[in-house]
């Protein structure tokens, strides 16, 4: 006995090439388009001998929604049509807000049939939050671009985030099947990505930063805008710098913003830390710069506040961190970047990267 909806998502992709999600399949069941028996089956989970019975498709409902997952929602433009997971479950879109949201075209870096790649400013939410209802975010500024350019909306959105503070490279899928595929290899962490980060260079940083930075004054001083040339110049010089890897666990603080990175699990416990994960990032010295140490970091886990606890853990706080450093040396913009990001799509090797006037702290 085999169950239908796994049946009929293996039928799919033989005779049309293209893996369905188990949603869309869900969907082309709640649609009737399977048919068992002279029978519309609805039921995902309902089991049959496929030695002795073939379900049959019916082409005038799995067309269009193989074209929704492929190219996006083109046949309706209403914003109740939204079912993304970019919002919360006890979120829904809010019409006034899209009207209301900035042109997110200045920030467009890349377009093209599946990807849009952006920067996003400083001081902008990722992703609605669920507190000031007024604030606007780079997904609404999405909605609002795809709604007005392509008259529709699709399923699929933000493939990722950045903390608000955070200024950078963010990427947004135009159709399910580019969702699905690149969320799948962020699940699975192969996803290259490179941070900027500027942080304090303090007496008691840790020793593991302190060799870095020794190894890296041996050298010929590197500065940021010898590695934002290009793509492919960031990812092939920034194996060249002083590294070290800090591979530990993280863990929400009660009571407050703060994460907890620790390599000692034990530690987090003890400081009643909850959601304890495993943490794990690269981190690169460019070199010192006076009092300021400038660094790129690779998180190869995508934890909540990932880099800035890890550079807390070192004594090394970002400059301008206004959770992490002290009070009395916060008041402009976070010194933290996201200026590089490489992955796969459609068995092509992409990468993006910004050029060195893109960061601006």
């Amino acid at each position: 006995m085999e169950r239908l909806d796994k049946y009929i998502q293996g039928v799919i992709e033989n005779k049309y090439n293209v893996r369905l999600s188990r949603t869309f399949i869900d969907i082309l069941l709640e649609k009737g388009g399977v048919i068992l028996n002279d029978e519309i089956i609805k039921n995902k989970g309902f089991k049959f001998d496929p030695q002795k019975f073939t379900p049959q498709l019916k082409e005038d409902v799995i067309a269009p929604l193989i074209e929704e997952y492929q190219h996006g929602r083109r046949a309706d433009s209403e914003a109740s049509q939204w079912d993304s997971s970019d919002l919360p479950a006890d979120m829904s879109l809010d019409l006034e807000k899209i009207e209301r949201a900035d042109d997110i075209r200045p920030h467009i870096l890349y377009e093209d049939d599946n990807i849009v790649v952006t920067k996003k400013p400083a001081n902008l939410l990722s992703h609605p939050g669920r507190g000031d209802q007024s604030r606007d975010s780079m997904v609404y500024q999405f909605i609002k671009y795809m709604r007005d350019k392509y008259q529709y909306i699709p399923r699929a959105g933000l493939l990722h985030r950045l903390d608000m503070e955070t200024q950078g490279i963010l990427l947004f899928a135009k159709n399910m099947q580019t969702y699905n595929e690149v969320k799948k290899d962020f699940e699975e962490r192969r996803i290259t990505k490179v941070y900027y980060a500027v942080v304090d260079a303090l007496p008691s940083i840790n020793n593991l930063l302190k060799r870095a930075v020794a190894e890296a004054r041996k050298k010929e001083p590197a500065a940021l805008k010898d590695f934002l040339i290009s793509p492919e110049v960031l990812f092939q010089k920034i194996a060249d710098l002083p590294t070290f890897d800090l591979e530990g666990y993280i863990g929400h603080i009660t009571g407050g913003k703060k994460m907890f990175f620790d390599t000692d699990k034990n530690r987090l416990q003890r400081a009643h830390c909850a959601n304890i994960k495993d943490c794990y990032s690269s981190v690169y010295v460019i070199g010192q710069h006076g009092k300021k140490i400038h660094l790129f970091v690779m998180p190869h886990t995508g934890r909540t506040h990932q880099i800035r606890a890890q550079l807390k853990y070192l004594n090394a706080v970002i400059i301008n961190d206004h959770i992490y450093a002290p009070e009395d040396t916060r008041g402009g913009m976070l010194n933290l970047a996201a200026v590089g990001i490489s992955f796969n799509l459609k068995g092509e090797k992409r990468r993006f990267a910004l050029k060195t006037n893109q960061v601006r702290f």
